[in-house]
C-alpha cells in the first residue's frame, strides 16, 4: 500500500505544468503549487451547481477530464505501466481494471491529503 501512496504522490508532484498560468514556480515550494493547483480547480470546475459534491469527486472528475495545470497519465496502458515501473504488482487482469477504475480517485484523494497535510 505504501508503494501505491507513493506512486500517486509521485505523479502529483511530478504533473505540475503551469505553462500558460500567471504563476512563477521558481523557489516555490510544493505545497505553493498544490495550493495554485487547487485554486485552479476551484475557479474551473465548482460552481453553484455542483458545489454540494464532495470536493474529492469533483476533482477527480476534473483530472479525468485532463486540465492544463496538472498532468496524469490517462490512457489505460499508461496507467498500469507507470505502476509496475514504481513497484506496483497486478495479480490478476481484474486487479488491473479496479486499478484504472479507481485511478483518479486516488490521485484526488492523495492530492488532498497532501493539501492539507503540507
Amino acid at each position: 500500500m505504501k508503494n501505491t501512496i507513493k506512486h500517486y504522490e509521485k505523479i502529483i508532484i511530478n504533473g505540475f505544468n503551469f505553462e500558460g498560468y500567471d504563476f512563477k514556480q521558481r523557489n516555490t515550494s510544493t505545497l505553493d503549487k498544490i495550493n495554485f493547483v487547487y485554486k485552479t480547480f476551484l475557479s474551473e470546475y465548482v460552481h453553484k451547481f455542483n458545489n454540494h459534491i464532495p470536493k474529492d469527486i469533483l476533482f477527480a472528475e476534473w483530472l479525468s477530464g485532463l486540465p492544463g495545470v496538472i498532468y496524469t497519465p490517462y490512457m489505460n496502458h499508461d496507467i498500469l505501466e507507470n505502476a509496475k515501473r514504481d513497484g506496483i504488482l497486478f495479480a490478476t487482469p481484474e486487479s488491473e481494471d479496479n486499478f484504472i477504475d479507481t485511478y483518479f480517485k486516488r490521485i484526488a484523494t492523495t492530492f488532498l491529503k497532501l493539501k492539507d497535510n503540507l
